[in-house]
């Protein structure tokens, strides 16, 4: 079952139509806990669902963090992410 989390989604407060620019933008690694609160320069999907959690230009909550890591503790793969262990994310510099 994938976390409650997960299965809400994201509301309009963590989409962002800048995506793109998010992906190609200058980015630097950070501790997980460090990322909430900044925009997210990567690709994020636990599998299963493979459904993404994370995109670029999308703002990383500690709800999106959650539920990673709630996937991962049962098993499931992170997929795409730069370091699917989740101690550091990708983030877009302000």
């Amino acid at each position: 079952m994938r976390p409650a989390a997960a299965r809400r989604g994201h509301g309009p407060a963590s989409a962002c139509a800048r995506c793109p620019a998010a992906f190609f933008a200058p980015n630097e690694t950070v501790a997980a806990d460090a990322a909430v609160g900044r925009i997210s320069a990567e690709l994020v999907a636990p599998y299963p669902p493979g459904v993404p959690v994370l995109a670029p230009g999308e703002l990383i909550t500690t709800e999106a963090l959650a539920a990673l890591r709630e996937v991962a503790a049962v098993g499931g793969r992170i997929a795409y992410a730069e370091d699917p262990t989740l101690a550091t994310f990708q983030v877009v510099i302000a």
